[in-house]
C-alpha cells in the first residue's frame, strides 16, 4: 500500500507560474501541474434556451447517490400522470438495522443496494437479502456493464464485487490508504478514476484533532488480463495518474458523454480530460458549496460570491450565463437536480427552490418536516421524501401526496425502478412501493 509522504502533504500547495495559480500537483514528481489555459469567469448576456435532454438509454438505472456521476439526479424513468391520483402501497418491505441508517438507494435490473455510513446490503427486486457487509468512508457505484459494484473496504482499498451475489471480485490498492472518503467517478474501459478526500485524524491524547489538508484524483488502471493474488489482490493495476490538491472543499462531477470531469475548488473550476490533463481552468471570485452537470457539459454550481448565496449556470467555454440570487436562510450542500428540460430545483432542509435560468426562483415548496433527498422524472415530476411521506410536485410546483408510510422518517431519497415501482427507506424497512 502507498502510504502517506510528509514531503508530498509539504509541498503539494499553491504553485504560482507567469501568475497562474495552480492547485494540483503530479503525485509522481510533485510538480504543479499548470492548465493548457487559464481565463477568468465572466458574465455575458446569452441566449438561455436549451433543447430538452433525452433520456439516456444507457443509464438503466439509479446506479449511485443523486443517481449518475453528474449528480443531476435525473431518473430515466417515466412516473405517468396518472400514477400521481393512484394510490401507492407497499409491495413489500424488507427489515434494516435501525443502528446502521440507510443513507442512499441504488438500483439497476433486478438488484438493489442499500447503502449506510458503514455497512451495505444487497437485494433482490422481491426484497431478499442477498449478501451483506461492511465499506467505510465513501460511495457505492454500480457499474452494469461489468456486473460490479465499488466502494471503499474497511482497509482502505477499492473493492469490486459482483452485482449478482455481493461476492468479492478483487481489491485495488489506491493512494495512501486509510483514512479517506472515496468515491468511484467512472470506469472505462480498464481504468477507474477515483476521487478521494482525506478525513480529519484523531489525534494523541495530548494534542488536538487534525483537520484534512488535501484531496486527491487518481486513475488507476486494471490490466487488460485482470491478474489476481490468493488474497484476492489485483496485481496487474497500475497508477495512470494522481493529482493531489492541498485546497478544500474540491467538489467534482463526471460527464459520461465526452468522458470528462469538472472540478471546483474556491476560486477555480476545472475541466480535465480522461487522461487526467487539465484542458482548461477558470478563475474568479466564489466559494462552491454544490455542483452538477447536464448533458451538455453545462455547469451548476451554487456559490457563496459577494456575501450572497447564488446559483450558476455556467456554459463549456466559461461564461456565466445566468447568476440566480438565493435567500439569504437558504442553505444546502445538496447538488442541483437538473430535469429534462433544464428547470433547476434546490434541495434545503425543509424548503425546495425551483429556478428558471431566465426567471429566476420561479417557485418554493416548504415541507413540515426534513427533506431527505429527491429526483426528477423522465416526464418532469419532481420527487420528494420527506418525513414519512413521499411528495410529487408537478413543473409548476403543485405537491400531490403519493405515499404516507410509517411513523419512521424516511432517510433516503426515493430511488424509481425500470418497471416503475418506487423504492425508499426509514431506519427500520426498506420499502417497495406500487402504484395500484
Amino acid at each position: 500500500m502507498i502510504m502517506l509522504s510528509a514531503f508530498v502533504c509539504a509541498n503539494a500547495q499553491n504553485n504560482q507560474k507567469e501568475g497562474v495559480i495552480t492547485i494540483f500537483n503530479d503525485f509522481e514528481t510533485n510538480l504543479p501541474i499548470y492548465p493548457a489555459i487559464s481565463i477568468p469567469l465572466e458574465y455575458k448576456q446569452a441566449d438561455l434556451s436549451l433543447a430538452d435532454a433525452l433520456p439516456n438509454t444507457d443509464f438503466p438505472g439509479s446506479l449511485r447517490p443523486y443517481n449518475n456521476a453528474s449528480l443531476n439526479s435525473r431518473s430515466p424513468v417515466n412516473l405517468g400522470g396518472q400514477n400521481t391520483a393512484l394510490k401507492w402501497s407497499i409491495l413489500w418491505e424488507a427489515k434494516l438495522d435501525p443502528l446502521e441508517p440507510p443513507t442512499f438507494i441504488h438500483t439497476v435490473q433486478d438488484r438493489i443496494i442499500v447503502q449506510s455510513l458503514k455497512t451495505w446490503l444487497l437485494f433482490d427486486d422481491e426484497g431478499f437479502e442477498l449478501n451483506r457487509g461492511l465499506h467505510e468512508n465513501g460511495n457505492i457505484v454500480l457499474d452494469p456493464a461489468n456486473t460490479a459494484f465499488y466502494l471503499t473496504d474497511p482497509d482502505g482499498f477499492i473493492a469490486s464485487r459482483n452485482l449478482s451475489d455481493g461476492s468479492l471480485s478483487f481489491l485495488l490498492e489506491v493512494l495512501f490508504g486509510q483514512g479517506f472518503q472515496r468515491t468511484v467517478l467512472s470506469r472505462n474501459k480498464e481504468a477507474l478514476l477515483i476521487h478521494s478526500f482525506e478525513l480529519p485524524k484523531m489525534p494523541l491524547v495530548s494534542e488536538p484533532i487534525r483537520d484534512p489538508s488535501f484531496t486527491l484524483l487518481e486513475l488507476q488502471h486494471l490490466g487488460v488480463n485482470q491478474e489476481i493474488d490468493e488474497y484476492q489482490f489485483l496485481t496487474s493495476s497500475e497508477m495512470q495518474k494522481g493529482l493531489i490538491s492541498n485546497t478544500l472543499p474540491l467538489l467534482v462531477a463526471f460527464n459520461k458523454a465526452n468522458n470528462s470531469s469538472i472540478a471546483a475548488t474556491p476560486g477555480s473550476i476545472y475541466h480535465l480530460d480522461s487522461k487526467l490533463e487539465i484542458i482548461a481552468e477558470f478563475t474568479g471570485n466564489f466559494v462552491p458549496q454544490s455542483l452538477s452537470l447536464d448533458e451538455a457539459g453545462y455547469i451548476y454550481m451554487t456559490v457563496e460570491h459577494e456575501d450572497k448565496q447564488k446559483l450558476w449556470r455556467i456554459n463549456p467555454d466559461g461564461v456565466i450565463e445566468s447568476a440566480t440570487e438565493l435567500p439569504t436562510s437558504f442553505k444546502s450542500s445538496y447538488p442541483p437536480i437538473i430535469s429534462y428540460q433544464h428547470q433547476i430545483l434546490l434541495i434545503g432542509t425543509d424548503i425546495v427552490l425551483a429556478i428558471d435560468s431566465q426567471e429566476g426562483i420561479k417557485w418554493q415548496w416548504k415541507s413540515a418536516s426534513t427533506i431527505a433527498g429527491a429526483l426528477v422524472t423522465a416526464d418532469e415530476h419532481f420527487l420528494i421524501t420527506t418525513g414519512s411521506q413521499v411528495v410529487s410536485l408537478s413543473p409548476v410546483g403543485k405537491p400531490t401526496l403519493l405515499a404516507q408510510l410509517a411513523e419512521n422518517p424516511l432517510l433516503t431519497p426515493p430511488v424509481l425502478t425500470l418497471d416503475g415501482k418506487l423504492l425508499v427507506a426509514s431506519a427500520q424497512a426498506l420499502f417497495c412501493l406500487e402504484a395500484f
